[in-house]
């Protein structure tokens, strides 16, 4: 068996649009986007209660981890480390969620590890900008190779998110009248 060449797996969460993408960044900085939900994909959390809320949300984000590498294995890729960066808190949610989920991830998933951002989306396409100044580690460590890694693929990471087309499309599966 061949070694596997490692990859940053990074799950963006748009809590604007309740929605996903996942994207590696491989060797040089170069972006691979993987997977994208369509918009309303996290909306469900809103109706429930707090602690049904984080169910849901670890759930789903959990799902998406692992679509995300399985999407690698056939590319000789494997996950070095998770980023998890969310465009801000989740709207409609129980105080304190962002933090008790990016908590549960960080503790349960050591390796490889998590580090749990959010950004304050303000800045995420003024190229003379630091990208990395508009983040918040809410959990898990940033170690600087990481950061160094996402800083460089940070362009293209933003601009793939405005191309739809270029992402596997994961459609919520269609409601069941019960």
């Amino acid at each position: 068996m061949h070694d596997r060449e490692p990859a940053l797996l990074v799950v963006f969460i748009g809590t604007d649009a309740f929605r996903w993408h996942v994207a590696a960044i491989g060797p040089e900085a170069t972006v691979i986007p993987l997977l994208r939900s369509d918009d309303g994909n996290l909306d469900p959390y809103r109706d429930l209660e707090p602690d049904a809320q984080l169910s849901f949300l670890r759930h789903r984000i959990a799902g998406v981890l692992q679509r995300g590498c399985d999407r690698l294995y056939p590319r000789g890729m494997k996950v070095s480390h998770f980023l998890l960066i969310a465009d801000g808190h989740y709207p409609d949610a129980a105080e304190d969620i962002t933090t008790h989920l990016a908590e549960h991830f960080v503790e349960w998933m050591i390796n490889p590890p998590v580090t749990y951002l959010l950004h304050d989306g303000a800045s995420a396409q003024d190229s003379g900008r630091d990208p990395l100044a508009d983040l918040t580690t809410i959990a898990g460590e940033f170690p600087a190779e990481v950061a160094a890694a996402l800083q460089a693929s940070w362009p293209d990471l933003i601009s793939l998110l405005q191309e739809p087309d270029s992402w596997e499309l994961i459609a919520r599966p269609p409601a069941q009248d019960g």
